[in-house]
C-alpha cells in the first residue's frame, strides 16, 4: 500500500475540536497504527471512571483540551454541559475539556491508541470490560488480520465473551493459541470463552462491522467450557441464590468458582456476611477462600469438612506443583488484593496470602511487625515445612515480607525470593510502646486507634475542623461507611462492626509499620516500584539495608497499582522469571526496565 504513495498519515479528530486533533505518520503496513499525538495548541488526557489520569497502557475516556474546542452545541445546553466540562488540570478560569466518548490509551513513546467507543464497555460477571481492548490485543497477534469482541447472552442467561477473528491468508491458528496469547496480555476475566474464525466480517452500508449479522452461537468454538451442575439439595439451592445475588450472575453451577465468576474482596466480604446471616455465625471472609464453590461451602455447612488452613493463611490459589509464593497483606489487613497476581501466575503456581490477625471476630490483633512475622512463619511452615521460601508483600506488606525473610534466615532456612512491591524503607521509626503497664498500654493503643480512625473518616468526608461532628467517632465512622457504600466502594450489607474492625486493623498495622526498625539483610532482594521521579531514589532507601544483591524493576502506575491490571501482567512476568531461575542464588545487580 505504501509503495503507491510517498507518505500515509492517520488523522483523528471529532468535529467539536476543529476536526483534526492528532496525526500519525504510518511507517509500514505491519505496524500497529495509532492516532498519534495532538497537534499544537491542543492537549489529550486519558481519564478513568473517577476522572483520574490513566497510566500508560490503561484504557480510559479520551478527553481533549486547548484552544481548538468549539463553544458547545447550538441550542443544546444540556448536552454541551455534559460533554464540555471544567478542566480539572488547568488553573485558567473557564478552561474546559471535551469528553469525546472514545476509549483510548497511551502507548510507550507518547502516542495514543484508539480502542473504540466507551459505549462498548460491558459488565461481565462483575467486571467492567473494554471490548475494544480485547480486539486491540487480538490484532497484535501476527497471524490475525482483524478481530471483534462481543458479549453473548447464552440461553441460560449467562453473559459470555466471544471473539471473532479473520486470520491472515495462508495462516493457520488454533483456538488454544489465541487464548494463550490473550492470557499473557489480559486479566483472566477479559479472556473470551468462545472464538469464531471467519473469512470476512459482515458490514453495514457505511463499512463498519455489522455485529447483528455475526454467526449464531451454534457455530462458536469454546475455549474451555465446564458442564453446568445444578443444586442437588436445599443448602446448595440457598447458596446458589446468595451467590447469584452477590455476583449479579444467573445460573451459577455448584462447582463454579466464586472468584472466577468475578468475585473479589468486597464481594467475598458480602458473601460471608450473607451466609452468616442465613446459617449463623462462623462464616468468615477466610472461609470463602477455602470453599470458593457452592458445593464446597455446602459441605462445610453440613460439617462434612472443617477449616483446613491456619487462622491467618488464605489459600488464594492452593493448587499446582511449583514452590508456593506467600504474599503478605497491606495496611488494611486483607490478602484478597493478590487475586489478580495469582491468576496471572497461572494454575501451576500455588499462591497463599496472609490476612491480619484480628480481622475476624474474637481474634486479638498483633501489635508489632516482629510478632506478625513470627506467627505468619509458623503458619507458612504448616503448608511448606522446609525452605527455600518465596515471599512477597505490597506497600506495608513489604515490611512484613522483609521481616519474615529475616526470621526465616535466622532459622538457617533459605529464602529463594524476597519481593518488595512498592515498599518504602522507614527511616525514622516512632517509639511504638512507651509504657509498660498493661492498662496504660491498652489505653494508649485505643487512643491511637480512635485518633487514626477519626482522621481517616474526617479526611474522607471532607469534614471541617470546626464542625462539631468532627470529634464524634461513632457518628463519623457510620457516615464514612455509608459514604463508601453510596459510591459502591464497599458492599451494602457490610456491618458497622465489621467495618470498624477493618479500620482498627489499619490503625494497628500503621502504628506497627511506623515503629518497625529493619535490620540489615544479607540475602538478595527484588524491589518493584511504581514510576519514579528523577529526584527519587530508585531503591526506595533499601540500598542501605540490603547487603546482598538488590534488583530493581519499575512498573508504570501509582503506589500499589503493580498488583492491579495492567501492571500485574508485567509483575507476573517478572516474578515468573525470578522464581524459575531461583532468584536468591543469582549474583547480579541490576536496575531493570
Amino acid at each position: 500500500m505504501l509503495g503507491k504513495c510517498s507518505s500515509l498519515w492517520n488523522v483523528y479528530g471529532p468535529t467539536e475540536t476543529t476536526v483534526w486533533f492528532s496525526v500519525y505518520a504510518v511507517n509500514g503496513i505491519s505496524e500497529r497504527i495509532s492516532i498519534g499525538k495532538p497537534i499544537p495548541n491542543l492537549s489529550a488526557y486519558v481519564l478513568d471512571e473517577e476522572g483520574r489520569l490513566a497510566p500508560v497502557g490503561v484504557a480510559g475516556e479520551l478527553c481533549i483540551g486547548g484552544v481548538g474546542l468549539s463553544r458547545g452545541y447550538w441550542r443544546r445546553p444540556e448536552l454541551a454541559a455534559e460533554r464540555f466540562v471544567p478542566h480539572p488540570f488547568s488553573d485558567r478560569p473557564g478552561e474546559r475539556l471535551y469528553r469525546t466518548g472514545d476509549s483510548a490509551r497511551w502507548r510507550e513513546g507518547g502516542n495514543l491508541e484508539f480502542l473504540g467507543r466507551t459505549d462498548d464497555q460491558v459488565k461481565v460477571r462483575g467486571h467492567r470490560i473494554e471490548l475494544g481492548e480485547i480486539q486491540s490485543v487480538l490484532e497484535e497477534h501476527p497471524k490475525i488480520e482483524r478481530a471483534v469482541a462481543v458479549v453473548w447472552d447464552d440461553p441460560s442467561g449467562v453473559k459470555e465473551l466471544v471473539a471473532y477473528v479473520v486470520v491472515k491468508k495462508d495462516e493457520s491458528l488454533q483456538v488454544r493459541q489465541m487464548q494463550a496469547f490473550l492470557e499473557e496480555k489480559l486479566p483472566s476475566y477479559m479472556v473470551p470463552a468462545f472464538y469464531v474464525k471467519m473469512d470476512a466480517f459482515p458490514q453495514t452500508p457505511s463499512g463498519k462491522v455489522d455485529r447483528k449479522r455475526l454467526p449464531p452461537p451454534d457455530r462458536m468454538t469454546a475455549s474451555s467450557r465446564k458442564t453446568y451442575l445444578k443444586p442437588r439439595d436445599t443448602i446448595e439451592a440457598n447458596l446458589q441464590q446468595i451467590w447469584e445475588e452477590v455476583l449479579e450472575v444467573r445460573n451459577i453451577g455448584v462447582r463454579d468458582n466464586f472468584f472466577q465468576l468475578g468475585g473479589q474482596s468486597l464481594k467475598a466480604l458480602s458473601l460471608s456476611t450473607r451466609i452468616a446471616e442465613h446459617y449463623g455465625s462462623g462464616i468468615s471472609f477466610r472461609i470463602v477462600f477455602e470453599n470458593p464453590s457452592i458445593e464446597k461451602m455446602a459441605a462445610f455447612l453440613r460439617k462434612e469438612v472443617s477449616w483446613i488452613y491456619p487462622s491467618s493463611l488464605i489459600p488464594i490459589q492452593p493448587d499446582g506443583d511449583l514452590r508456593p509464593l506467600f504474599c503478605v497483606h497491606p495496611l488494611y489487613g486483607m490478602a484478597h488484593c493478590y487475586l489478580p497476581l495469582a491468576r496471572q501466575l497461572g494454575e501451576d503456581q500455588p499462591v497463599y496470602g496472609f490476612q491480619a490477625h484480628g480481622l475476624e471476630e474474637g481474634q486479638k490483633p498483633l501489635l508489632t511487625i516482629e510478632e506478625m512475622a513470627a506467627q505468619y512463619i509458623a503458619q507458612m511452615r504448616q503448608v511448606q515445612p522446609q525452605g527455600p521460601y518465596q515471599v512477597a508483600g505490597v506497600s506495608m506488606g513489604s515490611l512484613l515480607a522483609y521481616e519474615i525473610a529475616q526470621q526465616v534466615r535466622q532459622m538457617n532456612e533459605r529464602v529463594s525470593l524476597l519481593a518488595l512491591l512498592d515498599g518504602n524503607y522507614v527511616e525514622e521509626p516512632i517509639n511504638l510502646l512507651n509504657v509498660t503497664d498493661g492498662h496504660e498500654l491498652e489505653k494508649e493503643l485505643r487512643d491511637w486507634q480512635q485518633q487514626f480512625i477519626l482522621e481517616e473518616a474526617n479526611r474522607a468526608l471532607g469534614t471541617a475542623a470546626d464542625d462539631p461532628d468532627s470529634k464524634n467517632l461513632d457518628l463519623q465512622v457510620e457516615r464514612f461507611l455509608k459514604s463508601l457504600q453510596g459510591m459502591d466502594k464497599i458492599p451494602q450489607d457490610i456491618t458497622l462492626d465489621h467495618f470498624r474492625r477493618i479500620l482498627n486493623i489499619m490503625a494497628i498495622n500503621g502504628r506497627a509499620a511506623n515503629g518497625y526498625v529493619p535490620q540489615p539483610y544479607d540475602g538478595d532482594v527484588m524491589l518493584v516500584t511504581s514510576t519514579l521521579e528523577e529526584h527519587v531514589d530508585p531503591t526506595m532507601g533499601w540500598k542501605h539495608m540490603v547487603r546482598g544483591n538488590l534488583e530493581v524493576h519499575v512498573i508504570a502506575g501509582k503506589h500499589g497499582e503493580c498488583i492491579l491490571h495492567p501492571g500485574v501482567i508485567t509483575l507476573a512476568q517478572i516474578l515468573k522469571k525470578a522464581m524459575a531461575r531461583d532468584f536468591g542464588q543469582e549474583s547480579k545487580v541490576a536496575l531493570a526496565g
